[in-house]
């Protein structure tokens, strides 16, 4: 998934679980969360993309899956370490850390079944398995067409539904503002690479 994409997953179930549970959500930890397993991959780029000049297929070929930075992006995706980090925090009364520990691993699993070729290995170190899904967010060949605008559909529908469970005024116009911000996100590369 694309990481605002993950943001607002995260949010809506927030939302969700808040509701019933009667806990007050920290949307800030929450964000975080929801982007902090995508921030190496995005150093990876800034350094080795931009810095670095690497040549786009290296970078995505080989230094993504077998470089110093693939313990870290490896890492990011953990269905090992996300879960301990929420249990400690929970049991340490650390609320911050444990809507963002949450966050991160709901951002792990909805990965899981949307990675085909550049598949995670979520249980590292433990396990080098790793879940080939058959469909992508991104890749045509895995019907990422398809779930790319599935994605963005969802995406939509949960920015209603965030709308309809926030009061405020305040809260409802972020809303419209990040919903805008989404959309601008995903139409710009159509935009972009079609001129």
């Amino acid at each position: 998934m694309i990481t605002p994409s993950h943001v607002v997953y995260s949010l809506a179930a927030a939302a969700g679980i808040t509701k019933h549970l009667r806990v007050k959500p920290n949307l800030w930890a929450i964000s975080l969360g929801a982007v902090l397993p995508d921030l190496p991959a995005y150093v990876f780029f800034l350094v080795q993309g931009i810095i670095l000049q690497t040549p786009h297929q290296e970078l995505w070929r080989v230094l993504y899956f077998d470089s110093a930075w693939t313990p870290f992006i490896t890492l990011s995706h953990s269905f090992i370490l996300w879960p301990i980090l929420a249990i400690l925090a929970f049991t340490f009364k650390q609320r911050f850390i444990a809507w963002l520990a949450a966050s991160a691993l709901l951002h792990s699993i909805t990965d899981f079944f949307v990675h085909a070729d550049d598949a995670y290995r979520h249980f590292w170190p433990l396990f080098d398995w790793k879940f080939n899904s058959p469909i992508s967010y991104w890749d045509p060949s895995h019907y990422g067409n398809i779930v790319g605008t599935l994605d963005t559909i969802v995406v939509f529908l949960l920015f209603i539904y965030l709308m309809k469970q926030t009061t405020s005024k305040m809260g409802q116009r972020g809303i419209v503002y990040a919903s805008i911000l989404y959309l601008l996100m995903t139409i710009a590369p159509y935009i972009i690479f079609s001129i």
